[in-house]
């Protein structure tokens, strides 16, 4: 049941990407422009044609194609992205063939209250389109952001164990939302996720033994809330 999504940033990635078997791709366009220029060496319309020949020829060789509107609440470059350049960015990416859309906290600008109503406001624009987000933790508002959205309507999330992370093209991108803390809150909250978060911890500790260094995520070094600790 897995699907093997490959993220790719031009046409040429896309080849790559159903050469070696892939299922689905993701396309990112930066609604930053500075941020665009920065990360793929583009304006912001030209990632964005490029994006378009990228999912009419994932569609035409039969892959699953996710649209990510990275930078979408704001960027280290501007400052606060103007949601009608987000929407603008998604139903394009939509329009062309595009079956869900992420929204890319690149850099972890937003704050909870922009954060639903922004999903809020892209709902009600995007019709019955799936939308995901990305959320970086860079000052420490990746669960709370999460929470927001879940409440806005959203219901994918995008995750990595221990919130390891971050992007090299973009200032101050901090690592993801921690797989493990939001699993943790979801359990806690009554939400079924369908994922085992035993498991998850201890891939946790696989990556951190692997990596040679602690990981930013919490549950993996505190443990479940409520749950005796053999050397406490």
């Amino acid at each position: 049941g897995t699907v093997y999504d490959v993220t790719v940033p031009n046409l040429k990635g896309a080849e790559l990407a159903h050469a070696a078997g892939a299922e689905a791709i993701t396309v990112f366009v930066s609604a930053s422009e500075a941020g665009s220029v920065s990360g793929v060496g583009k304006s912001t319309a030209e990632a964005l044609k490029d994006a378009v020949s990228v999912i009419d020829y994932a569609t035409a060789n039969g892959m699953q194609v996710f649209g990510t509107v990275s930078k979408a609440f704001g960027s280290a470059y501007e400052g606060v992205t103007p949601i009608e350049t987000v929407i603008a960015i998604a139903e394009t990416l939509v329009g062309v063939g595009a079956s869900a859309i992420s929204l890319g906290d690149t850099s972890g600008e937003a704050t909870p209250l922009q954060v639903a109503r922004t999903v809020e406001t892209m709902l009600a624009r995007l019709g019955g389109t799936p939308l995901a987000l990305h959320l970086h933790d860079t000052r420490g508002m990746a669960l709370a952001n999460t929470l927001a959205a879940m409440d806005a309507g959203a219901t994918r999330f995008d995750g990595a164990i221990g919130g390891i992370g971050g992007s090299p093209f973009t200032r101050n991108s901090a690592g993801n939302l921690a797989t493990e803390d939001f699993l943790h809150m979801c359990d806690s909250s009554g939400i079924e996720t369908g994922i085992d978060i035993g498991k998850v911890l201890e891939i946790y500790r696989f990556l951190e033994e692997t990596l040679g260094h602690s990981l930013p995520g919490r549950i993996g070094a505190v443990g479940l809330s409520k749950t005796a600790m053999a050397d406490a």
